[in-house]
This record gives C-alpha cells, structure tokens and sequence, in this order.
C-alpha cells in the first residue's frame, strides 16, 4: 500500500517520511514513546488559527499545542501524568501551513522538504517546552537545539 500524502500543487509530504522524521526527532529529544498529531491546513486556517490563539492576524508556518508541561526539553517533576509512562502517549499537535513553508523555501533558498523538516523539528521544540520568545537566552538555547536536531534528522 503506497503512504498517504500532503499535497500543495506539486509539493509533496510523504507519510513515510513525516512519520520518520518525527520518530528521530522525538528520540533525540527524548520522548521517544511519545506521538504528536500534525496537520496541514490551508492559509486561510492558519490565520484563523494564529488570530484565535496568539492574537497575530496572518497565516504562521507552524503552530504547538503541547499537552504536557515541559520547561526546555524536561517534564516538570511535579507535573508528570502516569500515561507517559506508557507506549505512544500523546504530545501535542503540530499544525503547519504548507503555503507558508513554501514560499519561505523559496526566500531562504532551500528546498521545499528541508523547510518542512525545518517547521517539524521547530514544532517539536515548542510541545517539549523550549520557547524562543521567552528571552534572547532561551532563543539561543532553542535554536542551537533545532540546528543539532535537524543535523542529526539528516544523516
């Protein structure tokens, strides 16, 4: 059977690769018995979306809803539920905007699946808590994290 796709004109997501991009990019970060939704939406969604719930009114490349309260790629001790104990426990939800990714693939001049890579690995971030509008500390901090995940997602 031939894995579903995301489409956008001739721009293609592989469920295959999403879903092995996702698998690396939780086991670097260490949630490796975790699963994460993603969906891709239109512009007109995410705006929608990104107006709802960050008051921003225009479509965003990606958006976290986290499920767990994390602080920096850590659960809070005191925050725990028993269910992460468990195989395949929910994250959160990544929603991506495929217009979006593809425009900004062609400003930062890479390819569509690099920009893509680039948004999950960014979402990702965001559900195990690192936040670079928090400060310009943990801006660093969360985009040194991106770069290694990504470098390691790669190979």
């Amino acid at each position: 059977m031939t894995p579903k796709t995301n489409t956008l004109k001739n721009r293609c997501v592989s469920t295959r690769w999403l879903n092995r991009v996702l698998k690396s990019g939780l086991a670097e970060l260490g949630f490796s018995n975790a699963k994460v939704e993603v969906l891709f939406v239109s512009a007109q969604k995410m705006r929608a979306l990104n107006r709802r719930y960050r008051y921003k009114d225009y479509a965003t490349d990606v958006l976290s809803f986290p499920l767990l309260d994390t602080h920096n790629g850590k659960l809070k001790k005191n925050q725990i539920p028993i269910w992460t104990q468990q195989v395949d426990y929910p994250l959160g939800s990544l929603v991506i905007c495929l217009s979006v990714a593809e425009k900004q693939a062609r400003t930062y001049q890479v390819s569509f699946l690099n920009e893509v890579l680039r948004l999950v690995v960014h979402g990702l971030c965001h559900l195990v808590g690192y936040d670079h509008e928090r400060s310009a500390k943990d801006e660093q901090i969360m985009f040194k994290k991106e770069d290694t995940l990504i470098r390691k997602i790669q190979r």
